[in-house]
């Protein structure tokens, strides 16, 4: 701080020749008059703090992934790029003038679909996820975390509504669980298979079947139990 404040003095006139009172008042001057530039001119720094006013805090929440983030960042980027063009009036301007505005955006899922435009009638759609094919990398992953959880499907609708983050339909929990399932039977029947050919040498087979059942018990554990518990909690609803 002592340096800083040697270093403001000097560049001001010299450490003797300004006191503390003079190099203060001097710099809120300084940042007085550069805050109002800044504002008349549009272009004011943003701060990193972003307070939510009180009328806001309901406002739609969505789950973003760090690929669409950097996407969002490259639409923007691209709308403002600056025009290389033969005529100097339009050489160096950016590609639009105009900021982008967040117009709507509905829920698929988890994910955010975003209209994005502005004044001048440039438009752009933005997913806060990517796509594994056709579905969204961001629903397929809370529908992993939400079947290898073992909640039960209520305990999920009332988690998303809550928190206002959209919510998987029905539909696509059930889809969901069935393909998990199928991947959970392929397991269990490989394990199974791999368990049943390895040697039989009496010497090794008692240590074999324990590690082999103890395989199967892993899995169970692991995978299947949640998808039959929910099952069952289901029926008995």
């Amino acid at each position: 701080m002592e340096e800083k404040i040697k270093q403001v003095k000097t560049l001001m006139g010299g450490v003797d020749a300004t006191t503390n009172t003079v190099m203060i008042d001097t710099l809120m001057d300084c940042y007085v008059s550069t805050r109002e530039r800044f504002l008349s001119s549009g272009t004011a720094p943003l701060c990193d703090y972003q307070p939510c006013p009180v009328g806001r805090k309901r406002q739609g929440l969505f789950v973003v992934a760090e690929d669409s983030l950097r996407y969002l960042l490259a639409t923007v980027s691209q709308h403002d790029e600056p025009v290389s063009s033969p005529d100097p009036a339009k050489h160096g301007k950016p590609r639009c003038p105009e900021a982008l505005t967040l117009r709507k955006f509905t829920y698929v899922g988890h994910v955010a679909v975003a209209k994005i435009q502005c004044r001048r009638g440039c438009i752009y759609r933005w997913t806060s996820s990517p796509h594994v094919g056709r579905p969204f990398l961001v629903n397929l992953r809370i529908a992993h975390g939400y079947l290898s959880s073992g909640i039960l499907p209520n305990q999920y609708r009332r988690i998303c509504k809550a928190a206002g983050i959209g919510k998987l339909s029905d539909d696509k929990l059930k889809k969901s669980m069935i393909q998990y399932s199928e991947v959970v039977d392929a397991m269990v029947t490989a394990s199974m298979e791999k368990a049943m050919d390895e040697p039989a040498d009496p010497a090794e087979q008692w240590s074999q079947q324990n590690e082999a059942f103890g395989r199967l018990e892993r899995i169970w554990t692991d995978v299947s139990r949640p998808l039959f518990e929910r099952a069952r909690a289901r029926h008995q609803c």
